[in-house]
């Protein structure tokens, strides 16, 4: 039906759109025919608007069978149009945004048979798997990860998460992959994450390596070994002495001997808070390895108290030469050293 009556006394021609004219001229004569006419034409409302109306027409004759009129019933498409445009948009949107979207998408039926698919690249044709069942496409491993993860969306209808990996071109792709339901069958949309794997991990190793090369640059902090002389050096021992750090020491005191060609090291031990018997086992332990190396080491920094607590603990260094300070170890050392090129 029209929104608004038709004027009376005007010709149809006068309400019809300009560009539809021919359209109704062609009606008319299949009108005069005999025939009934149907077509899509545009009135012209008092406003300057348009309605789109799917109309026909008849014609009317006498008893004579002369035409004498013109039947026409318009119904108004107006809004069925718009919303065709609309849908026609909507599928345009829809049909961009999939092809936008860089995930592989497959639809499967509820045994496990490939219904569908929208993807770039594909290991197979789609003539070599729609149609099929997974287990006739898909390695066995994967087949049965998929369809385990079926068989649990059809159970719980909860979304799907997991993870695989194929060749592809000789190379081993990764992909994440989420699959839901979809009326009577699935959708899996799967995600290649091979290159950001692959970034992941080389992150981590590189992580790895920052960590290791913070770690020895601690341990070098933490027993920082210094030559002062020539075949003189001097080790600083600070802080807490615990196992790991006790290995530390040994190893970089050996290395700087060695690599300094030392004949006397000092240990300091003047920033080390607790003697107890494991520091005193370091420190002899330290002494025999230095000698085993043909050098000597000369114990600095024990002040009364931790002269006591050696005492006390029964820790036997006679075997190793002391000095309260780290200057008078330093002034021993040198004539140490003066008396070995003297001889």
């Amino acid at each position: 039906m029209l929104d608004e009556p038709l004027p009376v006394r005007r010709s149809v021609v006068e309400l019809v759109c300009a560009d539809d004219h021919a359209t109704l001229v062609t009606a008319a004569r299949t009108a005069e025919r005999g025939q009934a006419a149907w077509d899509v034409v545009r009135y012209v409302r008092s406003d300057g608007t348009l309605i789109t109306v799917h109309t026909g027409m008849i014609g009317l004759c006498d008893h004579q069978g002369n035409l004498i009129a013109y039947a026409l019933v318009n119904r108004d498409m107006t809004s069925q149009l718009q919303a065709e445009t609309e849908l026609r948009r909507s599928e345009q949107r829809n049909r961009a945004l999939l092809a936008a979207i860089p995930d592989l998408m497959f639809v499967l039926s509820a045994d496990g048979i490939f219904l569908d698919y929208k993807a770039d690249k594909l290991l197979l044709p789609p003539e070599a798997f729609l149609n099929r069942h997974v287990n006739e496409v898909l390695p066995p491993p994967l087949a049965a990860q998929v369809l385990s993860h079926l068989e649990c969306l059809k159970r719980t209808g909860e979304m799907q998460v997991y993870e695989y990996q194929i060749e592809f071109m000789g190379q081993i792709e990764e992909y994440e992959a989420r699959m839901v339901p979809l009326q009577d069958s699935a959708l899996v949309l799967a995600r290649d994450v091979t290159a950001h794997r692959r970034a992941e991990r080389e992150r981590v190793a590189m992580q790895e390596q920052i960590i290791q090369a913070q770690q020895a640059a601690l341990r070098e902090l933490s027993t920082p070994l210094m030559p002062i002389a020539d075949g003189v050096v001097v080790m600083q021992l600070i802080g807490v002495i615990d196992t790991a750090r006790a290995q530390q020491i040994i190893e970089s005191l050996l290395h700087g001997v060695s690599e300094y060609k030392a004949r006397v090291a000092l240990i300091d031990i003047t920033g080390v808070r607790v003697v107890d018997t494991q520091v005193a086992g370091v420190l002899l332990r330290a002494a025999q390895a230095v000698r085993l190396l043909g050098a000597q080491v000369i114990l600095t920094g024990i002040s009364p108290e931790i002269a006591q607590t050696l005492v006390h603990i029964g820790a036997e260094i006679r075997d190793v030469k002391t000095k309260a300070t780290l200057q008078e170890g330093i002034r021993y050392a040198m004539t140490v050293g003066t008396d070995r090129e003297r001889q």
